[in-house]
């Protein structure tokens, strides 16, 4: 019937496995609260922080700086291509983080029967079922394509709402047409059945005619994320930047060919996910945004390893150094832990990315991904751009340093 029918779409969608997700659900609902408390660093306190280190910031990108050519082009031709985000690459994904973020205050106009609205010059559209919903709009350069994810609020119209029990069924997967990629079928069907899928096509059609240079930036948070990414691997032909924020993966093993060739080869950056940490508040150093780590070791550290992972660059950000990035690789997925809810917050990124796009539009000098600086919250040698984190004296917090280890 086609009650079943909704119903079985409904569960193809849950963004997490039966006994883990439920476990993951309930952390980031009750924490979502617990987000916005006075333990955690506001935007305020981020940026004075920023101001603060942005000295110190400046030196130490010139001290770890790559040489690269004199342009503020990608810098993916270098051995190791995220050396740093340049210039562009930071105001880029501010525009990415900030709209990730801001989708979600977006609400429909209950008086129009199309739920359209204007917002800020582009173009927000709703589901009936209000479940899903993309802002479209061209921000300078950039024919922008946002996903809104999971909506906080558990329950919509008296009932479970879908985007909570989505994608039971981890294990369902479609093949894209012509290809042996393999995609989550519950975020591919949010795309594929989407009512205003036509509108969002023609908007990118006619941003990209009005404005040839302008490139088409598919993002979102969490499972807009996710939901981006998939719509990255159907729009393959439009070469579009896939930047997505705390999302869980959703790709599988063919895709990494079928989409990334040029990612391979070191020749582009245009598929990055990023992944946030924050004090942890019951440890002595960070925790991580729990989405990004719902599939622990089920598939592996890549997308090559089926069903479903994450491709192209992932970046780590911390909410204690708004100056600075940690890259892990190149179709690799760093499992970390411990994890949270309390840092999957939206606004946390565009907040991050907000301090970062001021630092590169003070100093005009890129940011570096090779680790955070001294005095930075951490949990490993890695996370650190001297490769010390190090623990001063007993129950003390573990920050970077650039002391030899005892």
């Amino acid at each position: 019937s086609a009650t079943m029918t909704s119903t079985r779409q409904g569960l193809s969608r849950f963004c997490l496995p039966t006994a883990v997700g439920i476990l993951c659900l309930v952390l980031i609902a009750s924490s979502s609260a617990v987000v916005r408390s006075s333990r955690l660093r506001t935007r305020k306190q981020l940026l004075q922080e920023q101001q603060e280190l942005s000295s110190n910031s400046s030196q130490a990108v010139d001290d770890n700086k790559t040489e690269l050519p004199a342009t503020e082009s990608s810098p993916c031709g270098s051995p190791n291509p995220r050396q740093e985000l340049t210039v562009e690459d930071v105001r880029r994904m501010a525009i990415s983080a900030k709209l990730s973020d801001r989708v979600y205050q977006m609400k429909r106009q209950q008086q129009q029967q199309q739920q359209q609205q204007q917002q800020q010059g582009g173009q927000f559209y709703e589901s009936s079922d209000q479940v899903d919903a993309v802002y479209v709009g061209r921000h300078d350069d950039y024919c922008m394509v946002v996903f809104r994810g999971t909506q906080p609020d558990m329950f919509l119209n008296g009932r479970l709402s879908e985007d909570w029990l989505s994608n039971i069924d981890f294990m369902d997967a479609v093949t894209i047409e012509n290809s042996t990629c393999h995609v989550h079928q519950g975020y591919y069907n949010a795309y594929q059945d989407f009512e205003y899928k036509l509108q969002i096509e023609s908007f990118v059609q006619s941003c990209q005619t009005d404005c040839p240079q302008c490139q088409v930036v598919l993002t979102g948070h969490s499972q807009g994320g996710a939901i981006a990414s998939v719509v990255g691997v159907l729009w393959k032909d439009k070469n579009p930047y896939v930047e997505t924020f705390g999302a869980p993966q959703a790709l599988g093993e063919g895709c990494l060919d079928f989409v990334v060739s040029d990612e391979n080869n070191g020749n582009d950056c245009r598929w990055t996910h990023f992944v946030m940490s924050r004090p942890a508040t019951t440890s002595n150093g960070l925790s991580y945004d729990a989405v990004p780590m719902i599939f622990p070791h089920l598939f592996g550290n890549a997308a090559k390893y089926a069903p479903f992972g994450f491709i192209g660059h992932e970046i780590f950000l911390s909410t204690d150094d708004p100056t600075s990035t940690v890259y892990t690789g190149f179709n690799r997925h760093r499992f970390a832990m411990p994890y949270t809810g309390e840092a999957h917050a939206e606004e946390l990124y565009s907040t991050v990315f907000e301090a970062l796009s001021e630092i590169t539009q003070s100093t005009a000098k890129s940011i570096p991904t090779t680790g955070f600086v001294d005095g930075t919250i951490c949990n490993r040698d890695d996370e650190c751009r001297s490769g010390f984190c190090q623990q001063s004296f007993f129950l003390s917090r573990r920050r970077c340093a650039m002391r030899e280890k005892p």
